[in-house]
């Protein structure tokens, strides 16, 4: 099986101790549901350092079991109460050896998407959210949309975690095409609309029990890509990329074999008209 690769966000920024603003530097699934699960409150590790804690959900639902490789958190925060509904969920990437954050989200079947600018070094979008209609409130009080051209706004953007030991999360200081993580480890994605960057809703150890709260779902039955999608990119079928025509540009046109021989034909009939006219010319 081909190995992963995880590298994580720095709150989108990819230099060490950045944030938001500054320049950055396949495996099998298995999504099953469990029957009769015990509710019981999400739990968020205690974390050092200031960073932000969310508070636990309103409580756990049934989810994935546990998962047999990389489990991957989506915490979509505010995105969930928008009008698109909610984008939280677990998934569950197989993985025999090291892989990359991005490599795994790709492998579960959760789609990113990074800037125009930067490619996958910033994560701009997570299974298409924010939308690029999808109006955000900011940390700042503002309104605005996500285009992905460029790093993401400072008030909205996805945060990544990684928890290696099931029992803390770690703020990602890298992008997620550096970040390694391995079997038994957690990936999650954050989407901040706050000062301070906050973990995910759920614990480390929940999550590997495919515990989560109440209103999230399963996720990985969506399209995904092993390459990068900026915008101006759709996915055809996983795995692969259709580019589509940017604004003022001319669109592309796949020639058949029948217009590439009449291409040729009309080539070749212009070069012996060419070499006639030059051999009238010598004569006179």
């Amino acid at each position: 099986m081909k190995s992963l690769v995880l590298a994580a966000v720095l709150g989108p920024a990819l230099v060490v101790g950045a944030g938001p603003g500054a320049t950055p530097g396949t495996g099998a699934v298995h999504t099953v549901l469990t029957d009769g699960a015990a509710a019981r409150p999400a739990v968020v590790a205690g974390l050092s350092g200031g960073v932000g804690v969310r508070p636990p959900g309103p409580g756990a639902s049934s989810g994935l079991t546990a998962c047999d490789g990389v489990t991957v958190v989506v915490d979509g925060g505010v995105l969930d109460t928008a009008a698109l509904g909610p984008v939280s969920g677990l998934a569950c990437a197989a993985a025999d050896g090291p892989v990359t954050a991005y490599d795994a989200v790709a492998a579960a079947g959760v789609e990113l998407q990074g800037t125009e600018q930067w490619g996958a070094a910033f994560v701009c979008r997570v299974d298409g959210r924010p939308a690029l209609d999808e109006d955000v409130l900011r940390a700042d009080g503002s309104v605005g949309t996500e285009p992905c051209l460029r790093t993401p706004s400072q008030g909205a953007y996805w945060a990544l975690w990684t928890s290696t030991d099931a029992s803390t999360w770690t703020y990602a200081t890298r992008g997620v095409t550096s970040t390694e993580v391995a079997r038994g480890d957690i990936v999650g994605l954050v989407f901040v609309t706050s000062d301070e960057a906050a973990s995910p809703q759920v614990s480390p150890a929940e999550a590997n029990e495919g515990v989560v709260p109440q209103g999230w779902g399963v996720l990985g039955t969506g399209r995904s890509s092993t390459s990068p999608v900026a915008e101006g990119q759709v996915l055809d079928a996983p795995g692969s990329t259709r580019d589509l025509v940017s604004p003022g540009a001319s669109p592309s046109v796949d020639a058949s074999p029948g217009v590439v021989a009449l291409v040729g034909l009309g080539l070749a009939g212009g070069l012996l008209c060419l070499a006639a006219a030059r051999a009238r010319g010598r004569r006179q």
